[in-house]
């Protein structure tokens, strides 16, 4: 749970309930975005992160599995099968 200011919530018309993003800057600074609205699930939020993880594990799986050590691609590979487990998850939550 994360209290925001109610003067910058009614500045920027966000709602209660509605889903925002926090971004520490490298500059010590905190982004905060709004993501979705209240009436989103948090697994519909979710799955187009983990569709872009599990993509690009599988891209360099693809790209570069033959110039991995056994050990590398393993990791990386099981990194791309818990990706998958958690989109479909996701997918099951969502279509319930």
């Amino acid at each position: 749970m994360l209290n925001i200011p109610k003067r910058l919530v009614e500045k920027l018309r966000w709602e209660m309930g509605d889903n925002i993003s926090v971004v520490e800057k490298n500059n010590g600074i905190i982004e905060l975005q709004k993501v979705a609205d209240k009436t989103i699930t948090k697994d519909e939020i979710v799955l187009p992160a983990l569709q872009g993880e599990a993509g690009n594990t599988f891209a360099s799986l693809y790209v570069g599995g033959q110039n991995m050590d056994p050990a590398t691609f393993s990791n990386r590979l099981s990194g791309l099968t818990r990706a998958l487990a958690r989109m479909r998850k996701n997918r099951q939550r969502i279509q319930k």
